[in-house]
């Protein structure tokens, strides 16, 4: 048996196949719009996010909340000339000596460096 087609049958379901894939092409389009959008946005607020810490952390002198650093010669104290066996006890003496930089200086340091000569210990 022998079923021939006539072409407007053919065209009328070649053109509803042509449809429906549209209409899939357009579903997921949209889709994938919503997608791409929302996976953008905290993409976009990361690269905001290094864009701003990055020019602060290249510009150092922009951060007024930061202690500024002084050098300063302040007199030593008398304590300091009697004090004894500094090479061994330099551990608590130099906490000894930042309790009184703090106390009647209002020197704190977290990071500090003593310089000091032999005679100036005599």
């Amino acid at each position: 048996m022998l079923v021939l087609f006539s072409k407007s049958y053919l065209s009328a379901s070649f053109n509803m196949t042509i449809q429906v894939n549209n209409l899939l092409i357009a579903r997921i389009s949209a889709k994938m719009r919503v997608l791409h959008i929302f996976s953008a946005m905290p993409v976009l607020l990361l690269m905001l996010f290094f864009a701003v810490t990055g020019l602060i952390l290249n510009h150092p002198d922009w951060d007024k909340t930061r202690s500024h650093q002084q050098q300063m010669t302040v007199p030593r104290p008398a304590w300091l000339m009697h004090t004894k066996d500094w090479q061994k006890n330099h551990q608590q003496q130099g906490l000894r000596l930042l309790q009184w930089f703090d106390l009647n200086h209002d020197i704190r340091a977290t990071r500090f460096s003593i310089e000091w000569d032999d005679f100036d210990l005599r």
